[in-house]
């Protein structure tokens, strides 16, 4: 239930720590320059819809 309540952007506490631990995993990537760039991106995936398509993607093909 958590994991669905934080990629369809509910707002709270779990989806905070969420976009933070993405935020730095983005910069390690080097996908953004620093710590604003990466939430900022984190919460795009997520209010987007694009985070909560690849969750149903990768279930869908655990299932095949």
């Amino acid at each position: 239930q958590i994991i669905k309540d934080v990629l369809t952007s509910r707002k709270g506490a779990c989806r905070d720590v969420v976009i933070l631990n993405a935020a730095l995993a983005i910069i390690a990537a080097d996908m953004a320059e620093n710590i604003k760039e990466g939430i900022k991106i984190a919460a795009d995936c997520i209010d987007s819809g694009a985070a909560v398509k690849k969750l149903q993607q990768l279930i869908e093909l655990s299932n095949s």
